[in-house]
C-alpha cells in the first residue's frame, strides 16, 4: 500500500489569493463532481481547502470530508439517519476525541462505502450524537483500505485496489 504525505510541497511560491475564511458547512453545500477513471477518484479542493467526497452508504448519498486527522470514518447523526442506520441512545458510550472536545459516540459497521467506482467493505465507523454540529468524515481507516491516496494542495486522488 502506498501512502503519500498529507500535504505535498510543490516548491512553488504561494500565489493563492487570501480569502475570507469559510466554514465547513459551506463546503458541504458545494456540489463536488469528482473526476473518475477505472478505480480512481480525483477530488478538487473546495474554497477553503477541504476535500469533500460524494459518498454512498446503504443506497443514500451525501458528502463527507476527507480527514487524515480522523482515525475512523465518522458520521454525523443526520448522515447516519440518511444512511438508515438506527442507533439506540444507549449505544453512545465510547469516548472519542474530536476537534470540539471529547464526546461519546456509537460504533457501527458499514457493509460498503462507495465513492464513484471505489468500494470499501466492512468498515468500522463512529456516529456522533444528535446536537453535535460537525461534518461526516472519511477517516484513516477508509484511506488505509485503498491501494493509494494522494492529497495535494488543490486535488486529492483516491485509488482502489481493483
Amino acid at each position: 500500500m502506498l501512502f503519500r504525505s498529507p500535504v505535498m510541497a510543490t516548491g512553488q511560491p504561494n500565489t493563492t489569493p487570501v480569502r475570507q475564511p469559510s466554514s465547513v458547512a459551506n463546503d458541504l453545500q458545494q456540489q463536488q463532481q469528482p473526476t473518475r477513471r477505472a478505480g480512481t477518484v480525483e477530488l478538487r479542493a473546495s474554497n477553503n481547502g477541504h476535500f469533500m467526497a460524494p459518498v454512498e452508504i446503504n443506497g443514500r448519498s451525501f458528502n463527507m470530508m476527507v480527514d487524515t486527522g480522523a482515525s475512523v470514518v465518522t458520521l454525523s447523526h443526520e448522515d447516519a439517519r440518511k444512511a438508515m442506520l438506527v442507533v439506540p441512545p444507549t449505544e453512545y458510550k465510547v469516548p472519542a476525541n474530536t476537534a470540539g472536545g471529547v464526546v461519546k459516540v456509537a460504533l457501527v459497521k458499514l457493509n460498503r462505502v462507495f465513492i464513484g467506482p471505489i468500494v470499501v467493505r466492512d468498515l468500522q465507523a463512529s456516529v456522533l450524537p444528535a446536537g453535535i454540529n460537525a461534518p461526516s468524515l472519511l477517516g484513516m481507516n477508509f484511506l488505509r483500505a485503498l491501494s493509494s491516496y494522494e492529497i495535494g494542495r488543490h486535488t486529492s486522488e483516491l485509488q482502489s485496489h481493483h
